[in-house]
């Protein structure tokens, strides 16, 4: 009865360890532990020189295993802006993809590395920037301390026109 007793336990243990392992290289306890809003504040100014503080924003929410929703507000000079937001695939490589038609007959593929400590963003063909910045904003380069990291409601966010948006073009294939 011992001797079962110890294979059990080594049998469980040997369970949560590959189920561990698993989570951690699809991403998915990674982004558990990621979600949430990051944002931070600037001196920013208008081409007449009026001074003003500007914020940039990244929100990330995981929707399941393998998508989160994201979206991202930055602002730029005589304020310009970027805003992006839709549902990113979980890609093994601690790379989260969002991709979408954009214009020029270009796709926008955007990319978010999780570093070992911050979210780097990638538009590597500024096809991403056509469609979601003013003239003097972008995507690329642009990132986020996981120390930035505020709480979220997921209930609050489920709710705003934008969420709406990316699960229905989510769930109908991007139509």
């Amino acid at each position: 009865m011992v001797t079962n007793l110890k294979y059990i336990k080594e049998t469980v243990a040997a369970v949560i360890i590959s189920v561990t392992a698993t989570c951690q290289a699809d991403g998915s306890s990674t982004l558990d532990g990621l979600q949430g809003v990051y944002k931070y504040t600037f001196p920013n100014a208008l081409m007449d020189n009026t001074k003003y503080t500007a914020e940039n924003r990244f929100l990330l929410m995981p929707i399941s295993p393998i998508a989160a929703y994201f979206e991202t507000h930055l602002e730029w000079a005589n304020g310009h802006s970027c805003d992006l937001s839709g549902i990113i695939d979980v890609q093994p490589q601690q790379v989260l993809t969002y991709s979408t038609p954009s214009i020029m007959d270009k796709t926008c593929t955007f990319d978010i590395t999780l570093g070992k400590d911050r979210f780097t963003f990638s538009d590597n063909n500024g096809a991403c920037r056509l469609i979601s910045c003013g003239n003097r904003g972008l995507l690329d380069g642009i990132e986020f301390e996981y120390s930035l990291r505020e709480q979220i409601t997921q209930d609050s966010i489920k709710q705003t026109p934008d969420y709406i948006r990316a699960i229905s073009e989510y769930e109908n294939g991007g139509d």
